[in-house]
């Protein structure tokens, strides 16, 4: 509801505070413009499944890589965010999100950069990628995700994906972004599919790769 005072929605999700046993966890169409502090604290030990969707207000995302064992987080419709970065990988930022294997981000309009922090161990287990409709991202993803065997971009058309080394790497699905690098040395996973369309621009390193695919 619009019309409700901000800080009251704010107040009435902070009293619903669920135990830490929780496992899956879904916040929609809230309309404060910050969250309570108990969403990401990593006493929720046992959350596995996450999702915030449509929360327009929200300019950042809570600190959710500080979850010990999230394995699934969704980020769809989230308006008013703007740059993804420290606030959303918490305080143990060497240690960010240790157990994710799937994260989708859907329909973020206002999305422009995602902040590399040059931390090595943060995805370390993630193994799928979902960019989807984030028409405004502009900086490049994150550079180290050594478990990562999909990678899907669609409808991102001012981003240039750069794809570094990624050796796990079995499945990638981009249509419609800015430009594609990629190393010469790049190495990948097997059996290994590649999907491009409605890219406006290949890197030279990038066009080896590209005999036989239709652009």
């Amino acid at each position: 509801n619009e019309s409700q005072d901000e800080e009251t929605q704010l107040e009435v999700l902070n009293m619903l505070q669920p135990n830490v046993k929780l496992k899956e966890l879904t916040v929609k169409c809230y309309g404060g413009t910050k969250f309570p502090t108990w969403i990401g604290d990593p006493s929720f030990s046992n959350l596995v499944f996450l999702r915030f969707e449509n929360c327009d207000n929200c300019s950042f995302l809570p600190p959710v890589g500080q979850l010990p064992f999230l394995k699934d987080l969704l980020i769809k419709g989230m308006a008013g965010v703007k740059s993804v970065g420290r606030e959303f990988y918490g305080e143990s930022c060497s240690r960010s999100f240790q157990s994710l294997e799937t994260l989708h981000f859907e329909n973020m309009p206002r999305w422009e950069n995602w902040t590399p922090l040059g931390v090595n161990e943060a995805f370390a287990c993630l193994r799928k990628l979902s960019i989807i409709r984030c028409h405004n991202l502009v900086r490049k993803l994150p550079n180290h995700l050594p478990s990562l065997k999909k990678l899907v971009i669609h409808g991102c058309w001012n981003l240039v994906v750069s794809v570094s080394n990624l050796p796990m790497l079995c499945v990638l699905a981009i249509e419609g972004c800015k430009r594609v690098e990629c190393e010469s040395s790049v190495g990948f996973g097997s059996p290994y599919s590649m999907a491009f369309s409605k890219i406006s621009e290949f890197g030279n390193a990038t066009a080896g790769l590209m005999h036989g695919v239709s652009k």
